[in-house]
């Protein structure tokens, strides 16, 4: 990892410290705009630790091509490698934050019209009890294969990240997660493929 010997460790000293600099030299590590820690609009706003661990990501300002670490707010964690895709240190700071997460449905997103209230239970019934309000993110299958941007606190709640997940290879067939709610087209069947895997898929 390329690191500045001024410079504190994990994402909430490294963005405070970037925020006290006049003149910011090209490389000083930072939250990336958007994301938790350096939200639109409250670019400014007072940055404490999390009480949680809490994903986030950091970029080098001033470098290109851009790259990533995934760092925690809750924390001091970063992610030893560096990336090109600002999706794999988002992923890489969730295996740190919410374990687990790849083996979790993907499911499509929520509809623009119609039952947005059921949606919402259905995704909730088949997600661990509190995942959402523990800040988790949510896998949403992307029609789009070019679609592979991660969604900051576009999760229920609002404070977890939407996934990109591939759609599935076959036609999808109602899926009963456990726990589960009524089957329904929402949630697609894994097929035996995690969503981790579909989101590599070529």
């Amino acid at each position: 990892m390329t690191d500045h010997d001024h410079e504190p460790r994990g994402a909430v000293a490294r963005h405070l410290h970037y925020r006290s600099l006049t003149h910011r030299p090209t490389g000083v590590w930072a939250i990336y705009i958007t994301h938790p820690g350096n939200v639109l609009g409250q670019a400014h706003a007072p940055l404490i630790r999390a009480e949680e661990h809490l994903p986030t990501v950091l970029f080098q300002s001033g470098v290109s091509p851009r790259r990533f670490l995934g760092a925690c707010l809750g924390c001091t964690w970063e992610s030893e490698q560096e990336f090109a895709h600002v999706l794999l240190a988002v992923e890489a700071a969730h295996d740190h934050t919410h374990p687990g997460w790849r083996a979790l449905p993907a499911v499509h997103p929520r509809p623009k019209s119609g039952p947005a209230k059921r949606w919402l239970n259905q995704v909730t019934a088949a997600y661990p009890a509190g995942w959402f309000a523990r800040g988790g993110p949510i896998l949403t299958i992307r029609a789009d294969r070019a679609d592979r941007m991660p969604l900051p606190h576009r999760a229920p709640g609002g404070r977890g990240y939407d996934l990109p997940a591939l759609p599935p290879v076959h036609a999808s067939v109602p899926a009963t997660p456990a726990p589960s709610p009524t089957a329904s087209p929402l949630i697609p069947a894994l097929e035996g493929r995690t969503p981790h895997a579909r989101l590599h898929a070529a």
